[in-house]
């Protein structure tokens, strides 16, 4: 469920922290802006993709701008208090995200009961922190790679197959780890759980919209990517008694998240 409202919620809304205010005297902005901003973004990609991703990756970058960020234009005005303005929103929707799951009824048959008010408290903040933490690796990955969100789920990955680079086990610890493992991922057996849907972003600007000012030769472009996969579908398949007896086991050298 975690992973659902990160999904949900930050993933796929980038324009969640803007306000929508008129001017300076707009107290309440206005809710449904981030909506309308990412309407507007779609009509764009369907006229031109690599502009529209362009767009959206400047857009949310302006909306980010800090004091320590690496690429600075010497005409900058500083302090950036738009920026610094954002990530207060981000922080706070952060902290609502998490009231909002933890007031979950199915969310909290998941949790384990607490002895008091201050393990309460502390299981909050973590809960919180994991979502500013995400929510500021999300709109990082929009301002510096861009691109548009593909992620992997059900029902495309109805059978395990490492084969096609999208989706690796989901390894549960135990306290004696078998060697060779007792059981295996059956080859093509079915997904019966996504544990982490996977995600790609394609149509990234980078070939086209370099980041230095040095304009580039036609010949540097060539090899670059326009995709990206970020992090492999984690799954719970069906598993297949493993042959104890054999000593050439080998483990599957695809079955595993791309490094980070």
């Amino acid at each position: 469920m975690i992973y659902q409202t990160i999904f949900s919620h930050l993933l796929e809304k980038p324009f969640r922290f803007l306000d929508g205010k008129r001017d300076g005297t707009d107290k309440t902005g206005d809710l449904s802006f981030s909506e309308r901003i990412q309407y507007l973004y779609e009509r764009y990609y369907e006229s031109s993709p690599v502009n529209a991703v362009w767009w959206r990756s400047v857009t949310l970058s302006l909306a980010n701008l800090k004091e320590d960020a690496m690429a600075k234009s010497p005409r900058d005005k500083t302090p950036y208090e738009f920026g610094d303005r954002s990530r207060k929103r981000q922080a706070n929707m952060a902290k609502d995200l998490a009231d909002q799951l933890l007031a979950d009824s199915l969310f909290q048959l998941l949790l384990r009961e607490l002895a008091g008010a201050e393990e309460e408290t502390a299981r909050r903040e973590r809960l919180v922190k994991l979502f500013q933490d995400t929510a500021r690796a999300l709109t990082n990955h929009e301002a510096m790679l861009g691109g548009q969100v593909k992620v992997h789920q059900l029902p495309e990955l109805e059978q395990f197959d490492t084969s096609t680079g999208l989706m690796f086990s989901a390894k549960f610890q135990s306290e004696e780890q078998e060697d060779p493992p007792l059981y295996v991922p059956k080859p093509r057996g079915r997904v019966i759980l996504v544990v982490r849907p996977g995600v790609c972003r394609y149509d990234t600007p980078i070939r086209y919209v370099p980041f230095s000012h040095r304009p580039l030769r036609l010949e540097e472009l060539e090899g670059e990517p326009t995709s990206w996969l970020i992090c492999k579908a984690e799954v719970l398949t069906e598993t297949v008694r493993n042959d104890r007896s054999s000593d050439n086991y080998e483990s599957d050298p695809e079955d595993k998240d791309v490094s980070p």
